[in-house]
């Protein structure tokens, strides 16, 4: 037997997207794009590498619910 509450927070909170698989999802996306922040900027700022206004276009970015510039 299923207690109603429960089961009725856990189909909303899937619903909203906020249930526990989601949230691993999400730090997971944000994981991925802090790996890409630092294989962006970390060859700029250590390693000397070529910084222009042409290569901010490279940068990676967030949306939330995938990566820009990485097909995703």
């Amino acid at each position: 037997m299923t207690c109603a509450p429960p089961s009725a927070e856990r189909a909303l909170q899937a619903i909203a997207g906020s249930n526990v698989t989601a949230s691993l999802d999400y730090e997971q996306r944000v994981r991925s794009f802090h790996t890409d922040l630092r294989n962006y900027y970390y060859p700029r700022l250590f390693r000397d590498a070529p910084f222009s206004p042409a290569s901010l276009a490279e940068r990676p970015g967030f949306g939330g619910t995938g990566l820009r510039g990485t097909g995703e």
